[in-house]
């Protein structure tokens, strides 16, 4: 009898813990029971098409250049990533309308996008940034950064910097790397003192290599930054018009 009690009121409670959970909870379990022990190691693709590549749109938002040197730049970045994960998808109205939801990042699939110079990458070391996944299998994830980039001094004596981004492992038949709408993103850079930014721009690069017959992808930036001229007033003067950047 107190056997059948004391089952009785598990049960009950497990009931009501159920019962108890939040929409955001119950997707969460649900999306986790999905990917299963191993499923978030893999890329995310249809069963029995190995060969089919993820396409995932790169880009990049410059906050402020922490450091200028002859040869090198620090820049903390922001490298944002867009793709697809048919394993993160639901129907919202079964979830009490939830259209998005904040995942732990160390339990997907996340595409190995690193910067190509070696020893300059220094990603956010305070937690675990989270991904944000959309219940129409859209996934997006936004890295904060410090990156050291190459830089070069032209001739009209501005700095060209150039950080390049790509797939460490993954050839561009298994990951699809193209440049976002918003490929080099300025909006949010904090003033250098004594330059400006005269161009940012971003283009996709195939490179084939000996060793292998597919492409590799990679999305090489280019910033370049004009040392600001004094007028009569002490003011800082851009570069006059007409004056062309020497790549």
């Amino acid at each position: 009898m107190k056997n059948s009690l004391a089952l009785l009121l598990l049960l009950a409670a497990s009931t009501c813990l159920v019962q108890g959970q939040s929409d955001e909870d119950r997707l969460a379990s649900y999306l986790l029971r999905r990917l299963g022990k191993t499923g978030s190691i893999a890329r995310p693709i249809a069963p029995g098409n190995g060969s089919q590549a993820v396409d995932l749109s790169l880009g990049l938002s410059l906050l402020r250049v922490a450091s200028l040197k002859e040869s090198s730049a620090e820049m903390d970045v922001w490298i944002q990533m867009f793709w697809k994960d048919p394993r993160l998808s639901w129907d919202p109205a079964e979830f009490g309308g939830l259209s998005q939801i904040a995942l732990p990042s160390n339990l997907l699939w996340i595409p190995d996008v690193r910067p190509f110079h070696a020893g300059n990458y220094i990603p956010d070391r305070v937690s675990p940034v989270r991904v944000v996944a959309m219940s129409s299998s859209d996934v997006i994830y936004v890295l904060p950064a410090r990156l050291r980039a190459p830089c070069d001094r032209l001739r009209n004596k501005s700095m060209s910097c150039r950080p390049v981004l790509g797939s460490w492992v993954y050839s561009g038949l298994l990951l699809n790397a193209t440049l976002s709408s918003s490929p080099f993103n300025i909006a949010e850079f904090e003033p250098l003192a004594g330059w400006e930014v005269a161009r940012a721009t971003a283009k996709r690069v195939e490179t084939y290599y000996d060793c292998c017959p597919e492409p590799y992808i990679s999305i090489k930036y280019s910033l370049v930054l004009d040392k600001k001229r004094k007028g009569k007033d002490g003011k800082g003067k851009g570069r006059p018009r007409g004056e062309e950047d020497d790549d």
